[in-house]
């Protein structure tokens, strides 16, 4: 079952329940649920809204402090889940057990009738299916994140791999030229031995340069990825300036924000960027050269972190008020123009504006 079709089937449960739940507290209030609209619809709305909501919130609460091994608070979800999902039945139950009927010979009959129970048995059914599958859905969406977290982690490690096999095949050349050389020195002078022997060492020394410059990459990226994975896990930084490459490191399809669909038709926005090339953002940070026409400035989604959703969603409204302020400075004023420099191809200024 894909994301559009749960999504679905849980509002349906939702708004089937909130309308049984609203039925059956206007029966208890003694007021017709399709009459006059009075305060005593307007309540027994609220609260039939108020318990559908209920019964999708704490099963998210349920199932995310279950992922989190925080088996206390998960168990007072669960608990809340099943209790607001019979209060409205028990209502409905206590109503009609209350009721008193006349029947065809004219005996006055009360309590909970074969009809009354099968309804009251449908109403808990449906309450139980809406938080059974609110907690289902939560659930799947808790574990793609933790599938994508472990495709990252396993990525990184294909990459260390990489550079493993690198250094090592440089270090077999490295050898092969030195056997080489030692080999035919043998057969030569020993001006030309000793031509050959520093030159061999030229090539050890290089490839020690070579094998520490690897080394100190291989430092420098797990010191990035450290403080990156430590950024990404708080809600406090929202704003981010990427180009194509930081935009596949950090799989910005996933965690920034789409904001060609929040400001559609803007020029300078295409999927998740606002690009700078065709503003004077170089200009204005005084920066010679041309901005490449990768470089854009991107809002990572409010996302659940170390903090919570709600606390990265306020810093992100911070954020986007900044990023408006910027692009109302850089969209009114004027391009500019062509600067000749040795620009890579796919950062050229030849190209037209909507490439």
């Amino acid at each position: 079952m894909n994301k559009v079709t749960s999504t679905a089937l849980l509002g349906m449960l939702a708004l089937a329940n909130a309308g049984l739940d609203y039925s059956a507290v206007c029966v208890f209030l003694d007021v017709d649920p399709f009459g006059t609209f009075s305060p005593n619809n307007f309540f027994a709305g609220l609260v039939a809204i108020a318990q559908s909501l209920l019964l999708i919130i704490l099963p998210w609460v349920a199932s995310e402090k279950i992922a989190a091994g925080e088996k206390g608070p998960a168990a007072c979800a669960i608990v809340g889940s099943l209790f607001v999902a019979m209060a409205g039945a028990f209502l409905r139950a206590t109503t009609e057990a209350a009721s008193t009927t006349t029947s065809v010979s004219g005996e006055v009959v009360s309590g909970l009738s074969i009809d009354g129970m099968a309804f009251v048995l449908i109403m808990a059914g449906i309450a139980l299916g809406e938080a059974i599958a609110a907690f289902l859905i939560k659930g799947l969406d808790i574990r793609a994140e933790a599938e994508a977290l472990q495709a990252e982690i396993e990525r990184m490690r294909i990459i260390e791999n990489h550079i493993d096999e690198d250094i090592a095949t440089a270090a077999r050349v490295a050898l092969a030229a030195g056997r080489q050389s030692i080999a035919a020195a043998k057969g030569s002078c020993e001006q030309v031995f000793q031509q050959l022997v520093a030159k061999s060492d030229d090539s050890h020394n290089c490839f020690i340069g070579f094998v520490d410059e690897i080394e100190a990459q291989r430092k420098a990226e797990r010191e990035q990825f450290a403080k990156l994975s430590a950024e990404f896990q708080m809600g406090e930084a929202v704003m981010v300036i990427t180009d194509a490459k930081a935009n596949e490191y950090i799989m910005a399809d996933e965690t920034l924000t789409d904001l060609s669909e929040k400001y559609t038709g803007h020029e300078n926005i295409r999927g998740n960027g606002y690009y700078l090339r065709h503003t004077d953002f170089a200009t204005k940070i005084d920066y010679p050269g041309n901005v490449d026409r990768d470089l854009s400035i991107g809002l990572r989604a409010p996302v659940k972190t170390s903090d919570s959703k709600e606390k990265m969603q306020k810093t992100y409204d911070v954020a986007e008020k900044v990023l408006l302020r910027v692009m109302d400075d850089l969209d009114n004023t004027t391009e500019p123009e062509d600067i000749v420099t040795t620009e890579p191809a796919e950062t050229a200024v030849t190209t037209t504006k909507e490439d």
